[in-house]
Parts: structure tokens; sequence; C-alpha cells
């Protein structure tokens, strides 16, 4: 088939000039020719019909080769099937579409774009598509080159060690980022595109910010430089340095911002620093000095004039040396020097001098500054005065030493704690518990609390109560020893720093309390003791005188007479026993003397020998120099049943010892044996034997208390001597332990006469037997007594008046005054007691003789000789009182 003929164009004449007038290809040529473009008319069926090439060597192929063909026919696959899907595309929805496929020519890679649109005829009818194809290689190599070059700019960027920025001036809203702005802020490039720079900058730094952008002109010559604040994303702070470009559009206006941000944080930091050091030495209380490795002066602060007087100009370029006041110790400097320029710190403290001649105290601090190779380039010296300080410390220093002073000589111990309860000091009374102070210092205090005590101790800080309150504490050897505890908390601000305590030796107290009680209970016994002692010698009187008058009155050969006999001797041996509790009780009558205590033991010792048996070593060792006032007989008692005792203690032998010598009691030795301080004369008597536990000791006085068998002991031989050493003004003490032997000792007071003083001379009563004709008044409240005494005298020839008491004999003698001989009156009765009565006799009957009777009498102690020399006690046999009223009758008044 004929091809038809073309144009240059490739469209046939005869459809050309069917489709356009004259000037209507006139301008599709031009616009045509001004494009450059291939156009390519399909039909509706795909197929190529038209087409317009301004390069021919832009064609695929030859005309020949496609006309009237399909894209699919013509093109290789990998092109033709993109275009075919393209064609269907535009002519199933009439709208325009633009494709980019590559295209190969003659062996040459070319990249294409083809805009693809729907023709219509012009009564609308689809008539087919119309494909514009421009060849975009060259444009394609230029934008890849493009982005090579931004992919190399990017990658740069990146690396670069500061930040970058690109910005819009008009909304301050960031255009890119590199990956350091994003470090910098802690915010991904996506987060800081979505973000303006004032979004990150410090609200403070905004405006100055604004007012550099603003400014605009001057950046032509070089940009803008400032520093400013940004807050990261986790809301801390960095310091930048920005150099910001300005970008301007077609116009020459300011349209974008290319900042470089340097991150200063550190560097401003440091510089903040070296400002407040600078400002800090500057104001700084302390002198501070600078000099080199020679000790020239190199700079100083103002304090350093405050403390020295000299001002910088008069001592930089000069030693420091000329502080020295010439009162320290050269080796102190020689420290010094050899200390720093070993590259050590040296601390200490100088006495130096001002510019104006007075001396101060400094501490003072020097620190060698070295370089990066370890050189030293220079000293700094920090200066205080502290001469207010040791003037302080030298007056606490005293104040503490008088504090410790006073202290130590409390007899209470005073403790200090610390916040752990620790003993930090304790005073030195704590010796008399048997430790020392330092021993105790670090220990904890409850160590020091007896185990049975700790829950009070506990309940005590519980309820933050100070005291007082009584507890045990465990001496140095592990004893319990009873004391008063007061504490009270130390607060230092508002914490509780430890305790200050005071402890209160409260064994002593508790010791003379128990001998308090133990003193109460024996006066107590005593004095029951006296008062069936004195009843009981009544009694006895009227016994033993009623026997012997009836022994008197029967024949020898009586059977009766031995009867009257044993009761005597019964009556006896009743007299020994209350005569035991009198002198227990302290209520005996004793006729105290000068007495050599030496002498008596002598004296006895050969009897003790005999008593105490083979079996038992004895030792005498007498070394008075002293006499004491006492009454020998009883003494002598004292020492025998202490004897005895001691012999019992040793039933298969040991030593006994017997002692005298002098003594000088203090307060404490004095309260143990409850007396006053002085001088005494002691007797110690001490054996080897069994000894005794702590609660036999503490009663081994007490009237009736024995460990001996039944029948081996009445109880009252220590109690007696207890009895007889007080009513002497003489105390008594025992130590023993058990497997260990008892040592009693006994401290009577010593005469003020020396040793060597002579006894008092005695005049020996010369014994009457015969009776008289005399008139004797009998002054008796016990009637048997009485009438027993009104038979005696009367059977001696004696005329007897007789009295129940004061009272009637005051009327006796009132009415027969002048009658009476004698008057024989006890000294306990109900009412007037006998020496009252004696008393008021003397006004009425003042010749009238008088003879004192008694049992026992608490009045006699210290009265005797209110009784005169005429004393006859209880209980009596109607001899002696027949001799004793013979005695006061013939006795001279």
């Amino acid at each position: 088939m004929a091809r038809p003929r073309s144009n240059a164009s490739g469209v046939p004449e005869r459809e050309l000039a069917e489709l356009l007038t004259d000037e209507n290809r006139s301008l599709l040529a031009s616009v045509l020719a001004s494009l450059g473009d291939l156009v390519f008319l399909l039909d509706r069926d795909g197929r190529i019909t038209h087409f317009h090439a301004p390069d021919p060597s832009l064609l695929y192929t030859e005309p020949a080769t496609f006309l009237g063909r399909s894209v699919g026919d013509v093109l290789p696959p990998e092109v033709a099937a993109p275009l075919s899907d393209a064609f269907a595309e535009v002519m199933a929805t009439g709208r325009a579409r633009q494709i980019d496929y590559q295209l190969d020519l003659r062996g040459e890679p070319r990249w294409w774009t083809a805009t693809l649109s729907v023709r219509r005829h012009p009564g609308g009818e689809l008539a087919g598509l119309t494909v514009a194809s421009r060849d975009v290689t060259q444009h394609r190599a230029a934008e890849e080159a493009l982005r090579q070059n931004e992919a190399r700019l990017r990658a740069v960027l990146d690396l670069a060690p500061i930040g970058i920025a690109q910005a819009d001036i008009a909304t301050g809203r960031f255009l890119a980022v590199n990956q350091r702005m994003c470090t910098l802020t802690g915010y991904s490039a996506d987060e800081l595109l979505a973000r303006t720079v004032a979004d990150i900058t410090h609200p403070d730094d905004v405006a100055a910010g604004g007012a550099v952008v603003a400014a605009g002109a001057p950046w032509a010559a070089g940009g803008a430089h400032l520093e400013k604040r940004y807050v990261r994303k986790d809301g801390s702070i960095m310091w930048g340095r920005v150099r910001r470009s300005l970008l301007v559009d077609a116009s020459g206006r300011p349209a974008q911002t290319v900042g470089v941000i340097e991150d200063i944080t550190e560097r401003r930091e440091t510089e903040q620093r070296l400002r407040l050091q600078t400002s800090a030495l500057h104001v700084a209380a302390n002198g501070i000095v600078i000099t080199d490795p020679r000790g020239i002066v190199q700079w100083v602060n103002p304090a350093f004039t405050t403390l020295t007087g000299y001002e910088e100009s008069e001592v930089v370029g000069k030693s420091v040396g000329i502080l020295k006041s010439g009162r320290q110790d050269p080796s102190i400097y020689r420290d010094l020097w050899d200390t720093i320029l070993s590259g050590r710190v040296w601390h200490g403290e100088l006495i130096n001098q001002r510019k104006d001649g007075s001396v101060y105290h400094e501490d003072m601090t020097i620190t060698p500054v070295k370089d990066a190779a370890g050189s030293i380039t220079h000293f700094v010296a920090i200066k205080q005065d502290i001469s207010a300080r040791r003037r302080s410390e030298d007056a606490l220093r005293a104040s503490e030493e008088r504090y410790r002073t006073l202290v130590d000589q409390l007899d209470d111990v005073v403790f200090i704690t610390d916040d752990e309860r620790r003993i930090a000091f304790v005073n030195r009374a704590v010796e008399r518990f048997g430790y020392l102070p330092e021993d105790l210092i670090g220990r904890h205090v409850d160590e020091l609390v007896h185990p049975d005590d700790a829950a009070a101790v506990q309940r005590l800080r519980d309820e933050q109560r100070g005291g007082p309150v009584e507890l045990r504490v465990l001496d140095g050897a592990g004893r319990p020893r009873p004391v008063r505890a007061s504490v009270r908390a130390r607060v230092e601000g508002t914490f509780e720093a430890g305790v200050t305590g005071v402890l209160t030796d409260l064994t002593h107290l508790r010791t003379i309390e128990e001998q308090m009680r133990a003193a109460q209970k024996m006066e107590a016994v005593g004095k029951l003791a006296g008062g069936i002692a004195h009843d009981f010698n009544n009694l006895l009187t009227v016994i033993i005188s009623y026997a012997e008058l009836a022994s008197e009155s029967v024949r020898s050969d009586d059977a009766l007479r031995d009867d009257l006999r044993e009761i005597l001797r019964a009556s006896r041996r009743a007299e020994s026993l209350t005569r035991q509790l009198l002198a227990f009780s302290r209520r005996q009558m004793m006729r105290p003397q000068p007495l050599d205590l030496n002498e008596l033991v002598d004296g006895i010792a050969s009897m003790i020998g005999r008593l105490i048996g083979e079996h038992i070593e004895l030792r005498v060792s007498c070394r008075a120099s002293h006499r004491i006032q006492a009454d020998p007989g009883q003494i002598e008692q004292v020492v025998m049943n202490l004897v005895v005792n001691a012999r019992d203690a040793m039933p298969t032998g040991g030593r006994l010892t017997i002692s005298t010598g002098d003594v000088e009691l203090d307060a404490t030795a004095g309260a143990a044996l409850e007396l006053t301080p002085g001088s005494y004369v002691e007797l110690v008597v001490a054996d080897t034997g069994s000894g005794m536990d702590d609660d036999t000791r503490g009663r081994v006085f007490e009237p009736f208390f024995t460990t001996k068998g039944a029948g081996k002991g009445t109880g009252l031989g220590l109690s007696t001597v207890y009895g007889i050493v007080k009513q002497s003004g003489g105390g008594i003490d025992v130590r023993s332990a058990v497997g260990k032997g008892s040592v009693f000792r006994v401290c009577l007071p010593r005469l003020a006469v020396s040793h060597a003083a002579t006894h008092e001379s005695v005049r020996p009563t010369q014994a009457h037997g015969a009776g008289g004709h005399e008139t004797v008044l009998v002054v008796e409240d016990e009637p048997a007594l009485r009438e027993v005494a009104q038979r005696v005298l009367s059977a001696a020839g004696y005329r007897v008046l007789v009295a129940a008491d004061a009272s009637e004999a005051l009327s006796i003698c009132a009415q027969r005054g002048a009658e009476l001989d004698l008057v024989v009156t006890d000294v306990v009765m109900p009412g007037m007691n006998g020496i009252e009565l004696a008393e008021r006799l003397g006004t009425l009957c003042p010749e009238t003789k008088l003879l004192f009777t008694s049992g026992y009498t608490e009045e006699l102690i210290g009265t005797r000789a209110k009784l005169g020399p005429h004393f006859l006690p209880k209980p009596y046999d109607w001899h002696r009182l027949v001799r004793a009223v013979r005695d006061a009758l013939d006795a001279e008044r």
C-alpha cells in the first residue's frame, strides 16, 4: 500500500489541510519548533498516526517502522509496557499524565519524559492521544550530579564538629540542620525542622538574637556574631557562639540565615569559675599570697593588707620573709621549705609580725602550683589571723583544766557519752569502782550496767527521763555496786549528741542503812531484854532471898536443904544470864576506870591457853601505847567471849591471834564502826577457822542467834560483846569468809593521859556482915521484894519502914524524917524514879543517907555520878543486902 506523502512533521498534508487553517498551521509549527519535543498522535486503538520531530535523530526508528503501529510493536517491552498502561489509564480517565522512561538511542542511555493527554473531535468524541516526549537526559544528569553534590555536602556537614542550621528569616523556622546541631540540642532533625530558632533559645536571649537579625545590613560584610544560650530538649542550658550569614532572594532582600553554632558551655563555665575565683580571692577574709619558687611575692589580695598592714605595692617583688617576727623556732621554716619544695602541702601555725611591729598568730597553708611537666611554678599561701582564737583556746584550756580539776575532786562519778552511748569522758572518781578513767574511754556505757538492771535502763531511755534512778553497776572486779544515776541529753543543733551522767555510789549509804537497821533492831531487842532483865532480877532477888532464909532455918542434915541449894544454884545461873542480857542491852551498871589493854590481855593469856587447848596455836602481840576508860571485868568478858567463839570455829586446830594497837580512824573508817573520827585503841582477835558467809556475818551480833548445835550455846556471847563495847563508847566489826577464818576488831576511845599514868586508887570496901539498930526506909514498887527486904533487915535488927513508891516515901519522910538514918530505894519506879526521890529527900531529910538498888535503868547511862558510892545491883541475896546497908550507914556523908 502506498504511503501518503507527508511534510517535514510527518503529518499527511491532506489531513493537516483538513484540520488546520493556514494561520493555525503556522502557529502550530512555530510552537512545536520552539518546544523541541517529539510529538506523537495516537488513534483510539493506540496506533501512531502522526508525529512531529524537530530533530529526527531523536527518533528511535525510521518513521516508516512506527507509523500505523502501536508502541508495543515498535519499542522494547520494558519501555512499551509502562507506556501502554499509561495510555490506557489516560484514555479511561480522560486526565493527562506524565511518565518517565529510559530509551537508549544507538547504544547511548537516554532519559525521556512523556506527557500524555486525550484528543477529541470538535463534537467532543474521543479521537485518540497526544504524546509529547522530551529528552531529559542532560537534565537528569544535572539532577544526579546535584544530588550527589548535596549528598557529599550533607556528609561533610554532618561530620562537621560544629552545628549548622539554615532558617527562614520571616518565620524563624529551621529549614535545614546538620547532625551536630541535633547532638548539641538533643532534638532529632525532624523535631528541629518543626521548630523555630526562638523555640530552642533561652527566653532571656530571644530579644538579643532577633535584634541581630533585624540589623541585616551589616551582615553583607561578613555576617554577625553573638553568644547566647540554647535550651536543650532535656531542659539543660547550652551556651553557643553563633556566626550567622544572610541568604538573599532574587530581589536582593534577606530571605534566610545560615548559622554556625559552636558549643562554648564549658568555656563559659570555666570563665565563670575564673571570675568567681578571682572575685573570691579579692573578697576572701583570709590573706592570700602568690609567690614564685624562691618565695618572692607576685600577688596579694586585699585581706593580706588588712592582716599585715602592707599594701600590695610594698610587698610585690620582695621575699615573704619580711613577715618574720624572730620568735619562731628556725626548725619550723626548714620543715616548711623541705615540704613545699618536695611538692607537698604544708600546714601549720606561725608567729608573724605586722608592718607596725605588732605580733600575731597565723594559721597558714602553702600549696605548690605545678605546670604540665610537673615543675613547681608558684606557691599559694592562705593566711588566717588566729590570735583571738588562740586567746580563746588558752582561756578555754584554763577553764577546762579548772573544770577537770573540780570534777576530778568530786566523789560522784561524772561521765559523758557520744551519740552511740560510748564513754567519751569520765572523772577520776571512777577509780573508787576499780577502774582507771582511760580504761573506760570508748567502752559502751551499757557494759557497766548490771544485767538485771538493763531493762530498767532501757525504760529510762524510752521514757526519756533523766532520773535520778537507782540501779547497779559492775565494778572493776565484776561485783555489783548500788548507785543513784542521773543523766541529761546533750543536744548539738537539733541532734542528740549523747548524754552527761552522774553516778552517786550508794554502797556506803546502803552499809550505813543496813547498820542502822541492825542497830535499831538491836536497840529494840535490847530494850526488850533490859525490861525482861529488870523484872526477872526482882523475881530472882525474891527467890534468892527466900531460898537463903529458908536454908538458914533448915537443919544441915535435912534433905530440904539440898533442894534449897539447887534453887540457889539455878538462881545464880539465871543471874548470870540476866547479866548477859543487861550487857547486850547496854543497861548493865559499869564501873569504868583507866585500863591498860596490854596488861589485861597479858594477864589472862595463860588462862586463854588452857581454855583453847593445845591443838590451837596462840599468838599474842600487844603494842598499844595508850589506855582506855572501861570496866576491866567487862572488857575481860569481851576478850574471853571472842576467844571462845574463835575456839569453837577451829575444832580440828588452827591459829588464834590476839593483838592490840593504836589506830587513827578517818571519817570512812569511823562510819563503818559507827564511830566519830579520832584516836582509838584496837583489840583484834583473829582465827583461821571455818569462817562465815555473808548472811551469818550480818546476824552474828543478834541475841539468841547461834550456829552451834542444840545445847551448845545460848546465842548471847557475841551479842554481850556487842553490848559491852557499845556501852563502853566503842565499835566492833567482823571480816570473814567461808573457809578463810574470821577477824573481830574492837576499837575503844583512848585516854588522853599517857600510858605511864598510874591507876586511880580504889579504896577497898570493908565487908560488914553485922546488922544494926538504925531506922531504914525501903522504897520498892515490887511487893514481894519489898516484903523480903523488910524481913531480912528486920531480922538483922534494923527498924524498917516500907513505901511502895516515891510519893509514899516522901510522905513518910515528911512525918518522920528525923528518925530516918538510911533510905534504900529502887532506881526505876513508876512515877518519880529513885534519883528524883533522892533530890527531894535532900531538902526534907538532909542527914539521911542513901543506898540505890536496881536491875537496870536507862537513866543510869551517863549518870553514874548521881548515884553516889553506894549501889546494890539486882539480883542480890540477903547477905549482900545486909552488908550494903551496913556499909552505907557507916560511910561518911
